[in-house]
């Protein structure tokens, strides 16, 4: 799928200006590109970070240039409270040299070790980094769980089923995905005995403390 942007260049350096006006202060960078300080319509961006995400190839048009640049989002700084986007890196790619970038694992299937034995799903990365031309670059490499049928099964980067072109950059023995045992009446019924220790060791010591309050009380008096 095509991704498309237009930015337009920055007209103020003052960013609380920007956004209190709907926009996403932005960077544009890469090699041999000279930086470009831009600004991004703040519903259209985070439409275009929902569907395209981290690792798809995004045709940035700056208004009054008469090319687009071919660009990734490469980090997005978030207001921690209302979650909005306040500042947005956009890494300039050009298109005949290899890049490296981290590719979303999607999970697809279901598993009958989960579904017949009742076990659970253990995803141990959601993505892993990989080299390519831009050309060749996919928003996420799926992983079929339709064939772990016992507890035994594992599936590790070796077992990926990689697109041409892509070159995984991470150890083929690294585990992606793995399915877990439910657990037994006696792990059950441990957990739970644990859990009431817990709880009697934090009445103990908060007993504690009201019993020695007064004492320091006195102490300080004296």
């Amino acid at each position: 799928m095509q991704y498309s942007l237009i930015v337009k260049p920055r007209s103020t350096e003052d960013l609380n200006e920007l956004r209190a006006n709907g926009m996403v202060p932005a960077v544009m960078y890469g090699p041999g590109y000279a930086s470009r300080s831009v600004s991004i319509d703040g519903r259209t961006f985070d439409k275009l970070v929902e569907t395209a995400g981290y690792a798809s190839l995004i045709s940035c048009s700056i208004e009054g240039d008469k090319e687009p640049v071919m660009v990734l989002i490469q980090d997005v700084q978030y207001e921690p409270v209302k979650g909005r986007a306040l500042h947005a890196d956009l890494r300039t790619i050009p298109m005949d040299k290899e890049m490296t970038v981290k590719v979303a694992l999607n999970i697809i299937g279901e598993a009958p070790a989960v579904k017949a034995l009742g076990g659970t799903l253990v995803t141990m990365r959601d993505e892993i980094e990989v080299s390519c031309l831009p050309k060749d670059l996919v928003s996420h490499i799926d992983i079929d769980v339709s064939g772990m049928e016992t507890f035994e099964h594992r599936i590790s980067v070796s077992d990926l089923v990689v697109p041409t072109g892509i070159t995984v950059n991470e150890e083929p023995s690294l585990l992606l995905v793995t399915v877990t045992a439910p657990l037994t009446e006696d792990e059950l019924k441990a957990l739970e005995e644990e859990g009431s220790k817990g709880v009697d060791a934090v009445e103990q010591v908060e007993k504690k403390k009201k019993e020695d309050a007064p004492a320091e009380d006195e102490a300080k008096k004296e």
